[in-house]
Order: structure tokens, then sequence, then C-alpha cells
């Protein structure tokens, strides 16, 4: 049973509206770290107190080199490429990893003053390689996902000068429109592949006659599957990713005519 878990209440359940008895769940809390007060420990000895903090302060000393080591290792590196062509400055695009073929996949956004993208490039970890000019129209708010299972990025929505509600697949080596129907057109939605069952997950998003938009699609690479109405508040400008370690499907924030700091899964 596919369900949204958020971490507002860990034991009521939510009832589905969707017709395939989709639910959402909350997620439930870990219980924090609470530190102890010092009337507890009245009656102890201060002999043993002082051990208690001396064998802390070891321990502590201990993790700095640890520490030191890390911030060394994990840091941002620019990769720009000197002397070479790239995308042009942008914001609003959209990228996934094609993991078939070791590329990082590029397309569309906007730079202003309004001027939409519509080109395709590639990194391969050491330069950006300019792979089409044609396929969806310019635009930006749109989202793109990787399908591992059928070896093609995905690409929904967006907007390029109206809102979009058109499903696009690029395979390496051309842009194929896969669908016109499913999701209403939208931009600021969120997507995220599903490894285990091979599905495209599309929570939300804006439309500017509707506004803040709460439903949940799949797409199989066929057919897009209208899967629950319920769950998180109707929002924006949030971001997902799945989880395979635990099989589900993650969001956090966004922006529903407030700022959001909620967490949700989808299972």
């Amino acid at each position: 049973m596919l369900s949204f878990r958020s971490p507002t209440d860990a034991r009521a359940r939510i009832p589905s509206h969707a017709s395939n008895s989709s639910t959402f769940r909350p997620h439930p809390f870990v219980a924090p770290w609470r530190s102890l007060p010092l009337s507890v420990a009245k009656g102890r000895s201060v002999a043993r107190r002082f051990r208690l903090s001396a064998l802390l302060l070891a321990a502590w000393m201990t993790l700095i080199p640890s520490v030191g080591l890390a911030q060394d290792c994990l840091q941002w590196a620019d990769r720009t490429p000197l002397g070479t062509t790239g995308p042009s400055p942008r914001y609003a695009h959209a990228m996934a990893y094609d993991s078939a073929r070791g590329v990082t996949v590029l397309f569309g956004g906007v730079a202003g003053p309004p001027s939409y993208k519509g080109d395709t490039w590639e990194w391969d970890g050491t330069m950006w390689t300019l792979r089409s000019t044609t396929g969806p129209s310019g635009r930006y708010g749109h989202v793109m996902v990787y399908d591992s299972a059928r070896g093609v990025t995905v690409l929904f929505g967006g907007n390029d000068g109206s809102y979009k509600g058109d499903t696009w697949e690029w395979d390496g080596t051309i842009w194929s429109v896969r669908s016109t129907t499913g999701p209403s057109p939208r931009l600021g939605h969120a997507m995220a592949y599903d490894s285990a069952r091979g599905v495209s997950v599309l929570f939300g998003g804006w439309a500017l006659s509707t506004g803040w938009k709460g439903d949940t699609w799949e797409w199989n690479g066929t057919t897009w599957t209208l899967r629950s109405l319920t769950g998180p508040s109707p929002r924006r400008w949030h971001a997902m990713a799945y989880d395979g370690g635990r099989g589900v499907t993650v969001m956090f924030g966004g922006e529903d005519g407030y700022t959001k700091g909620d967490t949700w899964e989808w299972d």
C-alpha cells in the first residue's frame, strides 16, 4: 500500500480518497537527546563526576583528528572548464544523472530579461557537451528524473510563457514527446524515480488557474496514473528524492502561502 508519512503526528492515519486506496501516514519522531540536570546527580560523589568529565574530554580529543580529516576531504570544487564552452548562465533549469552513460543531463532554464532556454547539455565530469537544441520548448520550472529501468531521462511540465503539461524523454540522442495527458500543466512541482517499482513519482506544483497543487501522480513509461489527492498540503518549490535503502520517496519543504519545513515519505 502506497502512502506519504509526515512527522506531524506519529499515531494518526489520514484516510485516502484516491481510487487505489493509497494512504498518507505520519512519520514518527526519534526521541531527542536530553541533558542530565544537576539535581539528578545529587548524592553522587564529586570524584565520580570528575572521572566522567575526564572520560568525556578524552573521548572528544580523540575525535578532533577525524573531524579535521572529514573537513579536508568533503568540500566543493569549482569544475567550470577553462577555455571551453558550456551552458550559458541561467536558473530554474533541471538536471538528472544518466547512470548508464555516466553523464549529467541538463535542459532548459531562464535568464533575464525573460529568455527561455531549450538547449540540452551533458557533463561527463570534465567538460560540457551541447547535445541538442531541439525537443521540448524552451522553458523553466520543469522537473527531470532518470528512469534507470528504461535508460531514459524523463521531463515533465514547466513554463515557456504558458504552463506546460507535456511529458518528454531523452535517450541520449533525441527527445521524444511521450504524453500530453496526465497531470495538469504546472511549474514548481517535484519528481523522483522509484527504482524498486519502476515509476517516476510527481507531487504538487503551481498553475495559474488553480494555484497550488496537492496531487500525486506516477509515470510508468507509458501512462500517468493519479495515485492520491491527500497527504502534504498543496504546495510548490518543494524537493523530492528516492531513498533506495528504505524504498520510500522523501519530500521536504516548499511553499503553500507559507514557507514549509515538514518532511513526508511516500511508500
